[in-house]
């Protein structure tokens, strides 16, 4: 009888475990912490823009829908119209609500973005 054997096992998520906790004790990385931060900063750019061109296209629509609504259901043309005509003027500033927001917020975080980036270009 041969009693030498060889065995081997593995579990893929054993290895994620031990990873993940490994992962909690080690030090963080300059470079990576540096990217983290550059992405936070980006994204704190770029959020009270989109939120701006959602709420106005929203209300866009919502007013919108009102006009329509006055037309369609009350036959109020004279109201409908210019309710109808206020959403649409609504929806059509969310894109530059949004491009302007970004450029400004963009404008003031600008030094500090690029300060970033060339540290962790070196």
């Amino acid at each position: 009888m041969n009693t030498n054997k060889f065995q081997y096992t593995y579990s893929a998520k054993e290895q994620e475990e031990i990873a993940s906790i490994k992962k909690k004790y080690q030090a963080p990385d300059k470079q990576e912490s540096s990217l983290n931060t550059l992405r936070e900063m980006d994204k704190k750019a770029e959020t009270p823009g989109i939120i701006a061109s959602i709420v106005l296209g929203t209300l866009g629509c919502l007013i919108l829908g009102a006009g329509m609504s006055l037309i369609m259901v009350w036959n109020k043309f004279l109201v409908g119209i210019p309710v109808g005509l206020a959403g649409i003027a609504l929806l059509c500033a969310a894109y530059p609500a949004y491009t302007s927001i970004t450029k400004r917020r963009r404008a003031k975080i600008a030094p500090d973005i690029l300060r970033i980036a060339e540290e962790l270009e070196k």
